[in-house]
């Protein structure tokens, strides 16, 4: 942590800002947070770890029905806030906006003015998520809770635009 520290001053000396990047989805099985509260993952229906998405072998998911694992994420959050002037949060749309609302609301508590950026989803990922029966927050939802996302959303007509495909003012409208 002294090392962090450091790396903090030492960038905030150059007059640059530190976004850390933060996983709230999942964890390895291994982790410290799977031992000591394993009632806050996701199960598969033999009550073993699991993971929403199959091909993630190497992570299991947490589950955000438990109050509590929202308290002690947010509370993470907050500890990382006295350091640093933001997150870059990873595969948000399978982690409540609900959550999200909540974290940036005590993080302002300690770092008014954070930078929080979601790791958003392409739509076709979204739907996959849904018909799952998980939680999948587009980008225009992941804007309640953040000031930037990936904007996979409109990733086709940027494209298209910038192709030459599409008039930029059709996307800007």
């Amino acid at each position: 942590m002294e090392d962090f520290k450091r790396l903090c001053d030492d960038v905030y000396a150059k007059g640059m800002k530190i976004i850390i990047d933060c996983v709230y989805n999942h964890t390895s099985p291994d982790s410290v947070l799977a031992k000591e509260h394993p009632d806050w993952f996701y199960h598969k229906k033999d009550g073993s770890f699991g993971n929403k998405v199959g091909d993630w072998s190497d992570v299991i998911d947490l589950d955000y029905s438990h109050r509590d694992l929202w308290k002690y994420q947010a509370e993470t959050l907050v500890m990382w806030a006295k350091y640093v002037d933001g997150f870059r949060c990873d595969v948000t749309p399978m982690v409540p906006v609900e959550f999200w609302k909540y974290a940036r609301e005590e993080v302002a508590k300690v770092r008014p003015g954070a930078i929080w950026l979601a790791e958003s989803g392409a739509p076709d990922f979204i739907r996959f998520l849904r018909s799952k029966g998980a939680v999948g927050g587009s980008d225009s939802e992941l804007y309640q809770a953040f000031d930037m996302t990936y904007d996979y959303d409109i990733y086709p007509d940027l494209r298209a635009a910038l192709l030459g495909k599409k008039d930029l003012t059709t996307w800007l409208a």
